[in-house]
């Protein structure tokens, strides 16, 4: 097994996405490791590979990797953040947010509210608010939601609802 880790590393650090990928299938195959480490590679390879494409000017595969990277694992933020900018450059909003909406539901993480307001199009503070409530609604009682919602409130100068929601 530490050979298969160690050559699985060293394909990963060369970009060899599609090999790296091979290695990981024999080592699921072959019980070297669990099949949650083995989706979790399956994830940052086609998110890698994903980052690769968007670099290169190719926007279909950019996209279709990034969105299969973050179906196949709602935790792993970056895949999300990277298909939901994806989207929205594509002019494919609501699927954005959707997407966002359903990690947030799961998994709540700091880095996907930026993504979340630009796909809502919430460009003043006001409609911030309005996106903060309707994103935190997926995960009320989770403290990113209600840090999420809080911050927006406090940018927006409501310090009444800022202070509950940051109360907790």
């Amino acid at each position: 097994d530490w050979l298969s880790a160690t050559y699985y590393d060293l394909l990963v650090r060369n970009g060899n996405w599609q090999e790296a990928e091979n290695v990981a299938s024999d080592a699921l195959k072959h019980k070297l490791i669990d099949a949650k480490q083995a989706a979790r590679r399956q994830t940052m390879l086609l998110h890698s590979r994903a980052l690769e494409a968007r670099a290169a000017g190719n926007s279909d595969d950019a996209l279709r990797f990034a969105r299969k990277a973050a179906e196949n694992d709602l935790d792993f933020s970056p895949a999300v953040v990277t298909a939901a900018t994806l989207l929205t450059e594509t002019g494919k909003q609501r699927r954005a947010t959707g997407l966002i909406e359903k990690a947030w539901g799961k998994y709540p993480h700091p880095s996907l509210v930026a993504p979340y307001l630009e796909a809502a199009g919430a460009h003043d503070a006001m409609s911030r608010v309005r996106a903060m409530e309707t994103l935190a609604a997926t995960n009320r009682d989770h403290r990113e939601s209600r840090i999420a919602a809080g911050e927006a409130a406090l940018e927006a100068g409501l310090w009444g609802e800022a202070r509950s929601k940051l109360q907790p």
